[in-house]
């Protein structure tokens, strides 16, 4: 039976009168794929397929690193630029920040500094009338009149620049330019002037119109637009000027508004007194260019 052939038994196999030799073939050997040359052939085949799989996926690998690379590259560059525009406004900020700060500082300390020369100046001036030093008089009256000017100057500067942080942006609101405008002259300012001569011209008056005015406005709170302080103006010059535009108005015919309100009063002295005048009070005189008769009156009132 063919059960009880074993597993190494051999069969031979009788092909006739073929030139061909009999060929042994173990029957329970498993297939050899060595054996088919086709078999052989693809996996020939096979492997170059995958080889060149292999490379188009390194080729391909190698691709996708360079343009996560770049791609990262890029990233950081932008990223490198944003933090760099970034600082530099941060640092412009700072800095105008400081400059804002020093302005502000420097504003203070000056207005500080003039007030306090010209407190000083005020107390030379008034010790060297009372001295009869003539040169420290004019030179504390100089000195006087330039620090009230500065003072005016940081005052309008103070205006500007207050002005200027309450105006709206230009481009938000171009419109809002003109309003920067410095306002023109004070139409009373400006007759006042004209109607007393004397201003601009005769330094101690002008000076004397100068400390009035602070004093007027910052210690007594007048306001300098209304008629009420060029009323005290009037009045207050007239006090300490007396004699001096009394006769100014006779010579004026009666244009000056000081001079006009003291004029009867200067009329109506009866009689002719005479003073004697100190040789300091001459060099006094003499130095601010103001008559002898006029400087007398002004002694002897």
């Amino acid at each position: 039976m063919m059960s009880e052939i074993t597993e190494t038994e051999e069969t031979r196999i009788d092909v006739g009168d073929s030139e061909e030799t009999s060929v042994d073939v173990d029957v329970s050997a498993p297939p050899n794929p060595a054996a088919d040359g086709v078999e052989i052939e693809s996996s020939a085949e096979d492997d170059g397929k995958e080889k060149e799989l292999d490379d188009y996926s390194r080729k391909a690998q190698s691709r996708i690193k360079q343009l996560t690379s770049k791609y990262r590259e890029e990233e950081r560059q932008k990223q490198t630029a944003l933090e760099f525009a970034e600082n530099v406004r941060k640092e412009n900020e700072s800095l105008k920040q400081r400059l804002e700060n020093l302005d502000k500082g420097y504003q203070e300390e000056f207005d500080s500094r003039v007030t306090s020369q010209i407190d000083s100046a005020k107390r030379i001036l008034k010790d060297a009338h009372e001295s009869g030093d003539v040169d420290r008089l004019v030179e504390a009256q100089e000195a006087l009149a330039q620090l009230t000017a500065e003072k005016q100057k940081l005052s309008a500067v103070k205006r500007e620049v207050e002005t200027a942080e309450q105006a709206p942006q230009p481009q938000a609101q171009p419109q809002a330019q003109p309003q920067q405008r410095q306002p023109d002259p004070d139409p009373k300012a400006q007759a006042w002037a004209e109607r007393n001569s004397w201003f601009g011209t005769d330094e101690v008056m002008t000076y004397a119109a100068f400390g009035l005015h602070r004093r007027l406005v910052e210690d007594e709170g007048f306001d300098p637009t209304s008629d009420e302080y060029y009323t005290e103006m009037d009045n207050r010059l007239l006090a300490e000027f007396p004699q001096k535009l009394g006769s100014k108005n006779g010579s004026n015919g009666g244009t000056q508004k000081v001079a006009s309100a003291e004029s009867s009063k200067s009329r109506n002295k009866g009689g002719r007194k005479k003073v004697r005048l100190s040789p300091s009070q001459i060099a006094i005189a003499k130095k601010l260019n103001v008559p002898l008769e006029e400087y007398a009156k002004y002694v002897r009132d």
